[in-house]
């Protein structure tokens, strides 16, 4: 009976780090994607997170209404491929999919 109640609270406290970490993701996220508007807008960031936490919009809608969606795009897109290459040149992406991606750039 004991070993059982061990085994519960393990799995719930391993369940609760486990939200944690995702959640933890999904906020570093947001805040690479605030800074970006903020540094087209010539906002805070954490004005840019309050107003899409309030209002319910996507980043991409906050630099739409500011005259810099095409910026924001392309920003976004510049930072995902230098990450992709950065994981290819430390070798956390490797064969044909680094092939991909390299011949993609």
């Amino acid at each position: 009976m004991a070993g059982k109640k061990i085994i519960i609270i393990l799995a719930v406290v391993l369940g609760i780090v486990m939200a944690s970490i995702t959640a933890f993701a999904a906020t570093a996220a947001e805040v690479q994607q605030a800074q970006i508007v903020s540094q087209l807008t010539n906002r805070s960031v954490n004005s840019v997170l309050q107003e899409s936490y309030q209002t319910n919009k996507t980043f991409g809608q906050i630099a739409d209404e500011a005259g810099k969606k095409d910026a924001f795009r392309e920003e976004l897109t510049s930072n995902k491929k230098n990450i992709e290459q950065k994981k290819i040149l430390s070798g956390q992406i490797w064969g044909t999919k680094a092939r991909l991606q390299v011949n993609e750039n």
